[in-house]
């Protein structure tokens, strides 16, 4: 299984969110997206995912979020998250 995904420098998008949220994606403990041109509706898109629900570490630096740190501040989203 999938563990650790680095997309680092790459970007993404709205598409690329709906396909981080499939359920082949459920195994993933650690995502590394920083530098991606992430933006607040796709966080919330990939954070209220069922499928990575079990992340317990989500790198998000340089991104273009205003309310990221609100998204993620309820632990319900990913209630593993360190």
């Amino acid at each position: 299984d999938l563990r650790h995904l680095d997309l680092s420098f790459r970007y993404v998008g709205p598409k690329a969110a709906r396909r981080l949220a499939e359920p082949k994606f459920a195994s993933l403990a650690r995502l590394d997206l920083r530098a991606c041109g992430l933006t607040d509706p796709v966080l919330k898109s990939l954070a209220t995912s069922d499928a990575l629900r079990d992340l317990i570490q989500l790198d998000l630096a340089y991104n273009m979020l205003a309310d990221g740190a609100e998204i993620l501040a309820d632990r319900a989203v990913l209630p593993r998250l360190a």
